[in-house]
């Protein structure tokens, strides 16, 4: 399977890299990159098979990822950010498993692992609010997982897999010098 998702990356090759100047004027990734993205299965390498994944070796991963950053820097960034959340989906509870993946196995995900947000405990889980800074491809994707310190009796570190719909994007966060094309945005959860 890795040779297919590196053999449909070479098949977009000149698609994804003439691209590389729309997605920096854009701000984000255009969407036939995004679709050149998808039909690669980049995405889903580090994703269990179980749910749709090819679930190869994190080292087939990270050469893809180099093969579509030769081509353009902002979609290279943008399938290593994107990329490794299903991995780390893959060891949680079952039925989050079962909630991201059997609704679409396609789902992209995006990551904030800074703990810039805060748990608070509540009757039944924990009230997350907090603000994260610069989450790749957030445009394109369905879930994200950020990072968030624990307070309370049993303070330390979390991570929440939010649904997009429970985030406010800040459109007019993202202005940087250099891969402008990933689309980074700021993200308040609340």
């Amino acid at each position: 399977m890795t040779r297919d998702v590196l053999d449909g990356i070479h098949d977009s090759a000149d698609l994804i890299a003439s691209l590389g100047p729309v997605n920096e004027k854009l701000g984000r990734l255009d969407t036939r990159t995004v679709e050149a993205l998808r039909r690669s299965g980049v995405m889903h390498m580090l994703q269990p098979e179980e749910f749709g994944g090819i679930e190869t070796h994190p080292g087939d991963f990270a050469e893809a990822v180099l093969e579509i950053a030769r081509l353009d820097g902002a979609a290279g960034w943008v399938a290593g950010s994107v990329g490794v959340p299903p991995w780390a989906l893959a060891s949680a509870d079952r039925r989050l498993r079962d909630e991201v993946w059997e609704a679409d196995s396609d789902v992209w995900i995006a990551s904030a692992h800074a703990p810039a947000g805060v748990l608070l405990p509540v009757d039944g889980g924990y009230r997350l609010s907090g603000e994260w800074r610069s989450v790749a491809a957030i445009d394109h994707c369905e879930w994200v997982v950020v990072g968030a310190r624990v307070v309370g009796d049993s303070e330390g570190l979390g991570y929440s897999l939010v649904p997009r719909a429970d985030l406010r994007i800040d459109d007019e966060a993202w202005n940087a010098i250099g891969l402008i094309g990933t689309g980074s945005k700021n993200i308040t959860i609340d």
